[in-house]
């Protein structure tokens, strides 16, 4: 304890790149960031634009798996067109 603050609280952790939001981006369903120029790394490209590229970078937080969606009409019919609503579930423990 220093100053009365708890050093469990403070950075840097004991393990390298650990910290406070560990937790939450583990269960973060998107992680982005913006890189400057045409990047042409392993990560999934969401928008390229001519001063930037914009990743997908949850694989460096959190093991992740990809899903196809597909949207049909009341009769089963797959089309151009469709709009559906994707909602965030989680479940947790109370």
């Amino acid at each position: 304890m220093v100053n009365g603050i708890s050093s469990a609280l403070c950075e840097p952790e004991p393990v390298l790149n650990l910290g406070w939001f560990n937790g939450p981006a583990y269960r973060g369903m998107l992680m982005h960031t913006k890189v400057f120029g045409k990047y042409n790394g392993p990560e999934d490209v969401m928008e390229r634009t001519d001063g930037y590229t914009e990743i997908n970078v949850i694989d460096n937080y959190a093991p992740s798996a990809k899903a196809v969606i597909t949207v049909t009409d009341a009769n089963g019919e797959a089309g151009e067109g469709r709009f559906g609503r994707i909602q965030d579930l989680y479940l947790c423990r109370v």
